[in-house]
């Protein structure tokens, strides 16, 4: 079931649904549903499309692609919540030991969350600590819940003192009462306590919490239906910065940092440059400050941008106004000159807000 949505003044409402259970999943047929629903849409609600956006499974990236052929005047992207998952997903896969770690930890929070005397154990010893506060439960990372892992690996280290005490208490026992079942399920409670047991392993997961709690506010923030494309820009570039100057104290380290960066940047060659820049600079809130680094962001620059992207998106020669307003704009002249004084007011204003 592929569904289709329109959004407006910041609300998202849905359009029309296809059933295409008995299709044949290729990239040409999804394209021809997608350009007939934008018609259909287009047509009856008498509104102009303007972007289209998919998931990035390999038939959805073809008709993306085919897409953006047959409509050059649409901004086409990937999901960047999922770009953003994705560069976790490298993550993962950067090195054996991280890997290692994360399959440790997974197997530690379904063994903890299988065992109900566990889990009642956990609530008794966190009801005594903080008497009047509702106890956590142990949280399962969910492939399609993308700051799952993060909050899996979070909750966990929350939970390590209780579930050590359990540990201490039971060993301590003339009978264990975590040790228990059939000979399979005592040897995996004794792996798992083993594990437990390991400063390492609680290490791990602290790193590994490190390194996906940026990842999990960028989706927050790019899986929201009011995310901006500038949003997504301002988002990767922070991500960068992040691990760029990330501290790397040993080899796993910067290999974590290069592949992260490197994942960020494929992202971003792949993406349409143009139209993040644009509308980075065309926020009155940034305009071009993010950029400021980069001695090549010129006026003329910017004005051959602003060209481009009206040319292809109106297809008509461009106004002879268009370089003088972009000019006016970026120098805060003419009809932007109490600019600054909006940015000043705006910015009071998310000030109190905060």
């Amino acid at each position: 079931m592929l569904s289709y949505t329109i959004s407006s003044s910041l609300q998202v409402v849905i359009v029309a649904l296809e059933d295409n259970s008995a299709d044949r999943k290729t990239g040409d047929n999804l394209l021809a549903m997608i350009y007939d629903k934008i018609q259909y849409t287009e047509h009856h609600f008498d509104v102009r499309i303007v972007s289209f956006v998919s998931d990035s499974g390999g038939e959805s990236k073809k008709a993306r692609r085919l897409l953006a052929t047959k409509r050059p005047d649409l901004v086409v992207l990937p999901c960047y919540a999922h770009q953003t998952y994705l560069i976790v997903g490298d993550y993962f896969k950067c090195n054996a030991d991280i890997l290692a770690y994360a399959s440790r930890a997974e197997q530690v929070i379904s063994w903890l969350r299988s065992k109900t005397y566990v889990l009642a154990q956990l609530q008794i010893f966190q009801e005594h600590s903080n008497p009047g506060v509702l106890p956590k439960s142990v949280v399962r990372a969910v492939l399609t819940r993308w700051t799952s892992h993060f909050l899996a690996y979070r909750r966990l280290l929350f939970l390590r003192p209780y579930i050590m005490t359990m540990v201490q208490q039971d060993s301590n026992a003339s009978e264990s009462q975590i040790i228990t079942g059939s000979s399979s399920a005592k040897a995996k409670a004794v792996e798992i306590i083993s594990y437990l047991n390991d400063d390492k392993f609680w290490s791990a997961v602290k790193q590994m919490e490190l390194h996906l709690e940026p990842f999990a506010y960028a989706t927050n923030i790019t899986q929201s239906d009011k995310a901006q494309l500038d949003s997504v820009l301002l988002v990767f570039a922070l991500l960068y910065n992040r691990f760029e100057h990330f501290p790397t104290t040993t080899v796993s380290d910067k290999i974590v940092v290069e592949t992260i960066c490197n994942s960020i940047n494929t992202r971003w060659e792949a993406s349409d440059q143009d139209v993040f820049i644009a509308a980075v600079i065309l926020n009155p809130t940034h305009k071009t400050r993010p950029f400021r680094k980069c001695r090549w962001f010129s006026l003329g620059l910017i004005s051959v941008l602003m060209v481009r992207l009206y040319c292809r998106f109106f297809g008509n020669p461009t106004p002879p106004e268009l370089l003088q307003e972009v000019a006016e704009y970026l120098q805060d002249k003419g009809l932007y000159r109490y600019m600054k004084t909006y940015q000043d007011l705006y910015a009071q204003t998310q000030d109190t807000v905060r």
